[in-house]
């Protein structure tokens, strides 16, 4: 049964930084061709799809092709409605080239202007197109006389009224299975860095398994007439897709893809050549238990931060056994960077199905390129019934000493547990810097390295301000989610008042402009008669004015000393400076991080990795998704510390009484710096007074720290919020440092209930009061 389609759609294809795109613009999508990105507003695109038994494969106007499976080899559904070329059905990785009088012609520079023509009969997909007075280039697809098996067929004929030189050149982009990449294999030898190879005869064997392992999947063969082929060049995609000497591609194979360039041929006029791949299936090899896994295979450098820097891996199962698999757990990790991942409980597959799961994991900065394996492991009853590696490219964060600013605040002394408070600047901007991670710590003891090191914020200073504007999508398809945002706003500002926060709310809405825009109000019953005058209204092409809206955001009245925070709410992609808007991601993200302001993102799963977390992962906020609970979102964004200061322990092996000191260095999305401390004698060289309580907000206990001079002695007491004393800790002389672990319980013993409370320390040397200083405590239950 063979089946034709044509799909006409309007995009361009512009190609951008190399490293600093997703390579999923190339995977053309007709159903969301209206978005904004690297396929937009341009020429006329169309693409032709056949169906065979065992094949499915397509060709778009400029020379492009993908491959993939209709029922595959085998009987086993594993293999059917597969990709065997990346993006299949359509995608802009695979194409021809040609070579002519001292220049390679492609697609992207030159086919796609030039005049074309389809043809299609039965099995077969043509496209012809010319350059006048220069050449005519025909790419065919076929059935190659057996139903395994489908040749590509290339031909140039000289137009030109001289004799000239030619070459063809195919660029393969394999990509077997689903969410799949390819391993090459030459004449039985597995091709794992880039390799050229000058000489091909019809006895060399060239196969791609969908993966390294015993169970390797789908598995093809290529095949080329004899002696037709001049040099075979087995590399990464953006390599031999993007021929540029500026660009240094890593040599390790990550992203498997291939150029075949056939023998130089000299054409007189009106003569013409072909050249020719044969493409065939082969009997996969899939086993009882066989997984898929939608990895990332490439990360960037977005803002100089790891993008994306948390990744949710899908898994596709497959159980063949007959038995049902009522145990399984998936595990993942990278031993090059100590990451690991495991599944926190089991899930189940029936017997002769097919089952899905999913498990995330944090990406570590690394400071020089490097390709490395992510191992993944299938367990039944910790049994192990599927693994497998796949490669994936994380590129270097730059790395500078300058442009953090460092500051420690207070030494933390209970020999030999020490620590540091500390924050950190942007120096430029001026905003702190919210989310640290202990990679991003350097600590040093008398100039020797501390490895083990915790790392935590500091939560002692009680009541916060913080302001947060909510960016609101109100297109016609977000009704829903502005109902939910005036069902749950009264308890989202209820939760940010009992975690001590002092809340200003603020709103923006939009569509294809900026519709509405409402300064900060610290009532929330009058944020909430602005949500109800809103409506969803509006929309209907797709990507909306999300970086003007957030913009705006930007300019509402933020208090000096608050928090900063943005709730950004949308079910679509945004428009990028088109005729919509001027702006650019990196302008918004700068004007956030200027302000020092966190944007969260309630959005379209489909447009996270693309379109919402470039923004929130830069201001280090949060994606969730707005398919989930939106009270339990809001919630959970109630529940976050936006707090400045950090704190660093760790075990001393230094001696006391002597001076010693210790140096912190930050680096952090390509900035650096530091700030150093001396002490004596387990006691801080200054004699600041320092009082702080961790967790805060708590439930039941809190740890009270207090730092004074040696020689001092005082007294804590804790006071409920009516000014009743509910608890007396006298401070001794002797100690530099004193800790105590409330258990809020009262004098007499009692449990105290929920609420504000406030700690006073007073403290004195020689009978004078040096020092009278309060904290607040959040008692949560």
């Amino acid at each position: 049964m063979k089946k034709i389609f044509t799909l006409i759609m309007l995009l361009t294809l512009h190609i951008t930084s190399v490293f600093s795109q997703s390579k999923m613009e190339f995977d053309v999508d007709f159903l969301k061709a209206d978005q904004d990105g690297l396929l937009k507003h341009g020429s006329q695109r169309e693409g032709k799809i056949t169906t065979t038994d065992k094949f499915e494969y397509a060709i778009l106007n400029g020379g492009y092709f993908s491959i993939g499976t209709s029922a595959g080899y085998s009987n086993h559904v594993y293999d059917n409605n597969c990709q065997l070329s990346y993006g299949h059905p359509y995608s802009l990785t695979s194409f021809i080239k040609i070579y002519n009088d001292g220049k390679w012609y492609s697609p992207a520079e030159d086919f796609e202007a030039l005049e074309y023509l389809f043809k299609t009969t039965d099995d077969t997909l043509q496209i012809s197109f010319s350059e006048p007075n220069n050449f005519n280039i025909t790419l065919k697809i076929f059935e190659n006389g057996s139903a395994n098996s489908i040749r590509l067929l290339v031909k140039v004929e000289n137009l030109s009224p001289v004799t000239e030189s030619f070459n063809i050149g195919l660029i393969l982009d394999p990509a077997l299975g689903k969410w799949g990449d390819g391993v090459a294999f030459i004449n039985d030898q597995i091709i794992s860095s880039r390799n050229v190879m000058y000489e091909f005869t019809a006895e060399d064997e060239i196969l791609i398994r969908e993966r390294n392992s015993d169970l390797y999947g789908i598995i093809n063969s290529i095949a080329f007439d004899n002696n037709s082929v001049k040099q075979i060049t087995t590399s990464n995609w953006r390599d031999v897709a993007f021929d540029d000497p500026l660009n240094n591609f890593p040599d390790e194979i990550y992203d498997l893809a291939f150029e075949f360039i056939s023998q130089d041929t000299m054409l007189a006029p009106n003569t013409e050549f072909d050249f020719t791949m044969d493409i065939g299936l082969l009997a996969p090899s899939f086993g009882d238990v066989f997984v898929r896994a939608d990895i990332p295979t490439e990360f960037s450098i977005e803002n100089n931060l790891i993008f994306p820097q948390d990744i949710n891996m899908f898994f596709e199962v497959f159980n063949s056994s007959g038995n049902s698999l009522n145990q399984l757990k998936i595990n993942a990790a990278i031993p090059n960077l100590n990451n690991t991942a495991q599944m926190p409980s089991n899930f189940q597959v029936p017997a002769n199905s097919i089952g899905f799961s999913e498990l995330g994991m944090s990406i570590d900065e690394v400071y020089e390129d490097i390709v490395i394996p992510i191992e993944i492991e299938c367990l039944n009853n910790s049994q192990i019934t599927d693994s497998f590696t796949k490669n994936i490219f994380i590129p270097a964060t730059p790395v500078s000493d300058t442009g953090l600013v460092v500051t420690i605040d207070s030494l933390i002394q209970n020999h030999p547990q020490m620590g540091l408070r500390f924050n950190v600047t942007n120096e430029e901007s001026g905003a702190f810097i919210f989310n640290l991670k202990q990679q991003n710590i350097f600590l040093y003891e008398n100039e020797e390295r501390i490895e083990d090191i915790i790392l935590m914020k500091d939560t002692s200073n009680g009541v916060t301000d913080i302001d947060i504007a909510f960016v609101l999508d109100v297109t016609g398809s977000m009704s829903d989610e502005i109902n939910q945002v005036k069902l749950n706003i009264i308890e989202f500002a209820d939760s940010l008042e009992q975690r001590g926060y002092n809340y200003n709310l603020g709103l923006v809405t939009f569509l294809d402009i900026v519709e509405n825009v409402y300064d900060f109000t610290s009532d929330a019953l009058e944020f909430k008669t602005w949500i109800e005058a809103q409506h969803a209204h509006g929309g209907g092409d797709y990507p909306e004015n999300s970086l003007d809206a957030l913009m705006a955001a930007t300019q509402l009245s933020f208090r000096e000393s608050s928090n900063r925070v943005v709730i950004w709410i949308t079910d679509a992609s945004y428009h990028i400076n088109n005729n919509i808007t001027s702006l650019s991601v990196t302008e918004v993200v700068n004007a956030f991080l200027s302000q020092g302001i966190t944007a969260h993102c309630i959005g379209n799963p489909d447009e996270q990795v693309n379109y919402y977390e470039p923004i929130t992962i830069p201001t280090g906020g949060d994606y969730y998704s707005i398919n989930g609970n939106f009270r339990d979102i809001l919630l959970d964004i109630s529940r976050f510390q936006y707090i400045t200061d950090y704190l660093v322990f760790y075990n001393s092996g230094l001696a006391l009484n002597e001076i010693n000191s210790l140096m912190l260095d930050v680096h952090y999305a390509g900035l650096g710096g530091s700030d150093e401390i001396v002490f004596q004698n387990a006691e801080k060289v200054s004699n600041k007074f320092e009082a702080s309580s961790y967790p805060n907000p708590f439930n039941p206990i809190t740890n009270i720290s207090i730092s004074k001079p040696i020689s001092a002695n005082g007294v804590i007491e804790i006071f409920n919020i009516l000014g009743q004393k509910v608890k007396s800790i006298e401070l001794p002389k002797g100690k530099t440092l004193f800790q105590y672990q409330w258990l809020a319980r009262s004098e007499s013993g009692n449990m105290l209930g929920s609420g504000v409370y406030i700690l006073n320390a007073r403290i004195y040397e020689n009978g004078e009061l040096i020092n009278n200083n309060s904290i607040k405590l959040m008692l949560l239950k």
